[in-house]
């Protein structure tokens, strides 16, 4: 467990169709059109916003979007995608082991109930990070993130 700060961020973001399964083609669409904005990454996270607790989202209730960190002026966007705004405040990150989404969900939902039994009060909605790395292979690791 990691006690962080988000700092402030704005995201380019899209809906995910899937539960967030399709993030990887929504970050290559979200990337495509940061670059006709004329807009900068940040870094090369890819973020899974949540609006549901992991046990709804494993019976199939909630919904996903995918965001990309970025920099820039504010632009007028064109459907479907929008800005997130985020204030910097206190995070709870944990590194999860997994090897598809529904792994991963599984883990944030032992992670949220540790923390519930610790009495930890916590928003219902979540992220999951997902951090590519090159180095000098492709890494993919995940984090979930949890605050108040």
């Amino acid at each position: 467990m990691d006690f962080t700060f988000l700092p402030n961020s704005r995201w380019l973001c899209l809906s995910s169709d899937d539960f967030g399964r399709d993030w990887l083609e929504k970050s290559w669409q979200i990337d495509d059109y940061v670059e006709s904005l004329g807009l900068d990454h940040i870094q090369e996270d890819v973020y899974l916003f949540y609006n549901e607790s992991p046990s709804d989202l494993l019976n199939g209730k909630g919904e996903c979007v995918i965001g990309r960190s970025v920099s820039g002026p504010k632009k007028d966007l064109n459907f479907p995608f929008k800005f997130l705004d985020w204030s910097s405040r206190p995070v709870i990150a944990y590194s999860l082991k997994g090897g598809g989404l529904e792994q991963y969900l599984e883990s944030a939902l032992e992670k949220r109930t540790a923390l519930e039994l610790q009495g930890q009060g916590l928003k219902t909605s979540f992220i999951l990070r997902i951090r590519r790395q090159l180095n000098p292979e492709l890494k993919v690791s995940v984090e979930v993130i949890f605050y108040e």
